[in-house]
This record gives C-alpha cells, sequence and structure tokens, in this order.
C-alpha cells in the first residue's frame, strides 16, 4: 500500500505539471486552486503530524487545509497571480545549489519568491505564461524522477530528495536541463494555443 501511495502522489503531480506548463494560461484558475491545495495540504499535513504525529491526522489536515487554501486562492485571484509567480520564484531557489548558510539561503528563497509574486501582478499575462510554463515542468521532471526512486525503493521524503537531488551533479544538471526544454515548450506551446483562439 505504502509502495502505491508514492507512485500515485508521483502521477497526480505529473498530471498537475503537464496541465500548468501546456496549459497554465488557459486553466490558471483551475491550476490556482490545484496548487493552492496542494502546497496548503502539504504544509497543513506537516504541522499537524509535528503537532500529533498520527498519519490519519495529519492526512485529514492536509485535505482540510487544502481545500482552504483552494478556496482562498481561487476566490483572491490577485492573490493566485501572486502565488504563480512566487511557485516560479520557489522553484528556481529549489533548483539552485545554494551554499550559504541557513540564514542567508533562506533570505535567497524569500527574495525570489516574493520578486517572482511581484512580476506577476505587474506583467499578469506574460508572467503566468513563464511561471506555469516553468513549474509545470519543473513538477514534470521532479515527479517522474522522485516516482522513479520511489518505485525502485529510494523513499525520500520532500527535503531530502530534493538534497539527493542538488548533492548528486549529473542529475542535477540534468533535472534542470530538462525543465529548461520542457519550460521552453511549454511557453511556446501556451502562446500558439492563445493566438489560434
Amino acid at each position: 500500500m505504502e509502495n502505491i501511495t508514492g507512485i500515485i502522489a508521483g502521477l497526480v503531480l505529473f498530471l498537475v505539471g503537464v496541465l500548468n506548463c501546456f496549459f497554465g494560461y488557459k486553466f490558471f484558475k483551475v491550476i490556482l486552486a490545484a496548487a493552492g491545495f496542494i502546497i496548503g495540504g502539504y504544509i497543513c499535513g506537516r504541522i499537524a503530524y509535528a503537532i500529533n504525529p498520527t498519519e490519519s491526522f495529519a492526512i485529514v489536515s492536509g485535505v482540510i487545509g487544502g481545500i482552504i487554501i483552494a478556496v482562498i486562492v481561487f476566490v483572491f485571484y490577485y492573490a493566485g497571480i501572486f502565488l504563480a509567480g512566487a511557485l516560479l520564484g520557489l522553484s528556481i531557489a529549489m533548483s539552485l545549489k545554494l551554499n550559504f548558510d541557513n540564514v542567508t539561503n533562506l533570505a535567497i528563497l524569500i527574495v525570489l519568491v516574493i520578486s517572482g509574486g511581484i512580476l506577476a501582478l505587474i506583467f499578469q499575462k506574460f508572467m503566468i505564461i513563464i511561471s506555469t510554463a516553468f513549474t509545470g515542468a519543473f513538477l514534470i521532471v521532479n515527479s517522474v524522477f522522485y516516482t522513479y526512486n520511489y518505485y525502485t525503493g529510494h523513499r525520500f521524503e520532500v527535503e531530502q530528495y530534493f538534497e539527493y537531488v542538488r548533492t548528486h551533479d549529473n542529475v542535477y544538471l540534468v533535472l534542470i536541463l530538462i525543465s529548461i526544454i520542457l519550460g521552453i515548450a511549454g511557453i511556446i506551446f501556451q502562446y500558439r494555443s492563445d493566438e489560434e483562439e
């Protein structure tokens, strides 16, 4: 059962990534709600597990928190636009090999997240397409690699997974290169499909 859960999570993130990368602008509100659900669910689930380390409590709390955040992001559209840019900033921060102390790493992460959110508000259509394409590409590539590792018995917590990727130069470079290529393909696809309508 545990093996299937990780694989299903990877497949769901893969599908969200494809939708985000290639149809992000067209389905922006739906993608915002999905991103709000995933991020809100993850954060609420982690907090709940830290408070009461039972899996069922963490899952229920994660689902409830995810639904609340999804509704908030869907209803408050501009908060969602900020979130899309912030996710791009987060994707960039998580892709960087930051070798500073924890405080400096956190400061860089915060600056990238806030900068991405502000740029998304200023350049809405452009930033929505850029952020959804690259965030989707990031999800596609990392969900495939994560699922492969999970299936082959290398089970990581999310933080451990990203640490593994950052410390293995060949893996890191391949995942970054594929993410960039997929992101560019997503941008081109989104602009072309928007022109056809």
